[in-house]
């Protein structure tokens, strides 16, 4: 990105974490400039996302030639393993699922920064930062948040078809119980939220999560991990380098050599960790199939790849590189750095860029 010399594209260098981006709380800014979003926040890309859950599904009858709506196909039980963060992608199966496409179970795959998995054990969404009080940084960074972002929109769903006690009496006779129910639902989800803005945490009953986890799943997959050898023996292990070895030099020849990056290769893991734990029978076997969603280009993170697997025989990053890719960093950049993580930096630097280019605002 810092390579984009476009006058009127600006790149932000900020020391920090996602969450220290994070500027659309801040209302006068968003007012002010009408900031709008290209991630996960933008329901636009959501929308997008639902296609590629389609798409691999036709794709997969067709590998093993099979129509939809028939008996055979109808007995294939799909999961999704998705790497999470912001609840972004997983949501859009969600809505996929919703819209009709047969999913057996959408995991939720996480690093250690592990919100999510949290709540389907425990039924609490607790903000849990690292030693420093921040988040935990991990080989898969697209996925280091405190609080994922739109994990609100799935609670509304749950509100609704869980929390119904009162709904009758938010809004008067005239609205339909559709109305009433998603009413409800907002109030209750308000709660919530002003609750961990409060407090750093809320609960939820148990049928919340039991309506939950009638579709959803989760694994935690760290990057070190605690193993045990010879029952007394405990060892640390990089699981999430070993994923990436253990797909680029399968033990199976049979099985096709897959350079993953680090985000899919937690994804990859959590599938082999839900499967397990639930003693799936892969097709055609059994009739259980899981897709893993693979959320990032290797190249994108080089430095945890080539670590994972700079002593592989045969292998050279070169030879996986886009075109694109080749030559960036002698490129010419543009880019500003905010010298700290703080909101008021952040908008003190984004608001000198546009004062550059002649735009003005009411203060």
């Amino acid at each position: 990105m810092t390579t984009v010399l476009d006058k009127n594209v600006h790149c932000v260098s900020v020391e920090g974490t996602f969450d220290d981006c994070q500027l659309f709380n801040n209302r006068t800014f968003n007012t002010r400039h009408h900031l709008g979003a290209i991630n996960s926040i933008n329901w636009a890309r959501i929308l997008a996302q639902t296609v590629y859950y389609f798409h691999s599904y036709f794709n997969l009858l067709r590998s093993l030639h099979l129509s939809a709506g028939t008996p055979a196909a109808h007995a294939i039980r799909l999961h999704y393993s998705v790497p999470t963060g912001n609840f972004g992608d997983i949501l859009a199966g969600y809505y996929a699922h919703r819209m009709g496409l047969p999913t057996a179970r959408l995991v939720v795959a996480t690093n250690s920064n592990d919100i999510l998995n949290r709540f389907f054990e425990s039924a609490s969404y607790e903000r849990q930062a690292g030693d420093d009080g921040n988040v935990k940084e991990t080989l898969s960074p697209a996925m280091d948040i405190l609080v994922s972002s739109n994990f609100e929109r799935l609670l509304w769903y749950l509100a609704r078809e869980t929390e119904v006690d009162g709904g009758s009496e938010m809004i008067g006779e005239e609205t339909s119980l559709d109305e009433r129910l998603a009413g409800h639902a907002s109030k209750v989800v308000d709660g919530w939220m002003r609750d961990l803005k409060e407090k750093g945490v809320f609960r939820v009953k148990p049928e919340v999560v039991a309506k939950a986890r009638e579709i959803f799943d989760s694994a935690r997959v760290s990057d070190e991990e605690v193993g045990t050898l010879f029952i007394l023996t405990q060892f640390l292990h990089h699981q999430t380098l070993e994923t990436i070895r253990r797909y680029h030099n399968p033990p199976n020849p049979s099985q096709t050599s897959y350079i993953l990056d680090p985000h899919t290769a937690v994804g990859v893991e959590a599938a082999e960790r839900i499967s397990a734990r639930h003693h799936l029978v892969g097709y055609p076997t059994g009739q259980d199939i899981f897709v893993s969603l693979a959320t990032a280009h290797p190249a994108k993170f080089a430095s945890a790849v080539e670590v994972a697997l700079a002593e592989q025989p045969g292998f050279q990053f070169e030879d996986v590189l886009p075109p694109e890719f080749v030559g960036l960093l002698e490129r010419e950049r543009r880019v500003v750095n905010v010298r700290k993580a703080e909101e008021a930096l952040v908008i003190e630097v984004v608001e000198r860029e546009l004062r550059k280019e002649g735009v003005e605002w009411d203060e």
